[in-house]
Order: structure tokens, then sequence, then C-alpha cells
């Protein structure tokens, strides 16, 4: 192989990793923008959850104060729970786009000696792949343009 040739397909993959990077970025950027646009809806429903007057007839007084504490806390600091929960959905997000680099995918096919999957892992993965079926066909281009 000549050096041209060499360095054309460094070039082409290291495009074609740059493109990848530039996909998983804005997919990211989709999911945390998506999710968080509902972040604060939760918290405030989570703050009338905590804060119920009509649960809190049936249950001991330590509990009631725990909870309107924790209520009072939450609706103090509602937007250090919205970045706290966009931080951590952003982090678990990149953790998962790195574990399905084709590299990652290429290294795990065999660890090792084979084992029985518990049934209850199957089922999991089973529902989890009926979840992210709509996903998958409403993003069919960019995750082909990502080679998953």
């Amino acid at each position: 192989m000549s050096p041209t040739t060499q360095a054309s397909q460094t070039a082409t993959k290291a495009a074609e990793n740059v493109s990848r990077q530039e996909t998983i970025e804005n997919l990211v950027g989709i999911v945390t923008k998506h999710a968080g646009e509902h972040l604060l809806a939760v918290g405030t429903r989570l703050l009338g959850a905590l804060l119920d007057p009509t649960d809190m007839t049936k249950i001991d007084a330590r509990i009631v104060f725990l909870r309107v504490k924790s209520g009072k806390l939450l609706k103090d600091n509602n937007y250090a729970f919205f970045h706290l929960q966009t931080t951590v959905l952003e982090r678990l997000l990149r953790k998962e786009f790195k574990q399905l680099a084709p590299l990652a995918r290429q290294l795990n096919v065999f660890d090792g000696a084979l084992a029985l999957v518990p049934f209850e892992e199957m089922d999991n993965r089973v529902a989890f792949d009926a979840l992210c079926r709509p996903f998958e066909m409403r993003y069919a281009d960019q995750i082909a343009t990502l080679n998953l």
C-alpha cells in the first residue's frame, strides 16, 4: 500500500470519527433538551406529592415532618434539582454511547466461557428492546450514521 493511500484512509477514518462524534453530541443535546423541558414539571409534581395534605393524615408525625421539610427543600432548590438531574442524564448518555462505540462492541463479542443468563435479565432486555423500538424507528438515519 502506498503512503498516499494510507494517508487518505486515515483521513477518511478520522472524518468518520469526527462525524460520528458530532452526531453523538447532537443526540445527547437533543435528549437532554427534551428531558430538561419536562424536569421542572416533574419537580413541581414531586413537590405537590410531598406536600399533599390528604396523604398525611394516616402517616406518622415524624414522616410528615420529613415530607414537609423535603418539600420545602425541593421548593427552595428546584433549579438545583433540575441541574443535578440534567447533569446525571447527560453523563449516563455519554457513558452509554461510549459503550456503543464500534471498538467497544468488537472487544465485548466474546469475553470468555459461556454462562446461563437469568430469566429476569432476559425479560428486562426484551422489555427494554420493546421500549427502544419507537426511538430506533424515529432516529434510524442517525443510528445508521453511527453504525450501531
